[in-house]
């Protein structure tokens, strides 16, 4: 787990000489700790291990996130290129979440697109037009292969917190840094959300 950390952290501040360190233990055991959490309540003490540091856990991922700036010449470009290239049907579905983002109506939508004609291109041109304006967004997946077709994408497991078992609730500390990241989210994808149970779109919601 710490070996994953730390490949993200040196992917995303271009530091690949990046050691492991305390902190980046720190986020390994956090991510146990949160498992345990969920399965059984216990913090990790309770099972004769060390304690986490929540404190340096939020400096760590304040760091991450100063490092990680959006190259927003690039996104510009991208859209520039490629919304002119949207066929008219993924064209009206860009434009009608673009509407909704851009206005702050909010909603849910749901985008019904068969297999090879388009998805995850018109997703990431999505993520990339809210990310040109420096704003968060949170892609997340159903699977986890599927989790790798687009840019920062994660299972909805694992970003959300979501029950193994048939809890409607998500396992999110209101003070965690997912909890800020999600009350200042721009708009949130869940890709192939068909595939998952009912009781996991409950808990989002």
């Amino acid at each position: 787990m710490a070996e994953d950390i730390r490949h993200r952290v040196r992917t995303m501040t271009t530091n690949f000489e990046l050691e492991f360190n305390a902190e980046i233990y720190n986020e390994a055991l956090i991510l146990i700790e949160d498992l345990c959490l969920m399965m059984s309540s216990k913090i990790l003490p309770d099972l004769g291990m060390p304690t986490t540091n929540r404190l340096m856990h939020d400096a760590f991922n304040r760091e991450s996130e100063r490092e990680q700036q959006y190259d927003r010449d690039y996104l510009s470009q991208l859209l520039g290129t490629n919304v002119p290239l949207l066929n008219q049907q993924q064209k009206t579905a860009y434009d009608t979440l673009m509407e909704a983002v851009n206005k702050n109506n909010g909603g849910m939508f749901f985008v019904d697109i068969p297999g090879g004609t388009g998805k995850t291109s018109l997703i990431s041109l999505i993520l990339a037009s809210v990310q040109a304006d420096s704003q968060i967004v949170l892609a997340v997946v159903s699977s986890g292969i599927a989790a790798t077709l687009l840019e920062g994408e994660r299972t909805a497991h694992s970003a959300f917190k979501l029950p193994l078992i048939n809890d409607p609730t998500c396992n999110i500390s209101k003070k965690s840094s997912m909890a800020k990241a999600l009350q200042n989210c721009k708009i949130i994808i869940w890709d192939e959300c068909a595939m998952a149970h009912k009781r996991t779109l409950e808990a989002l919601d």
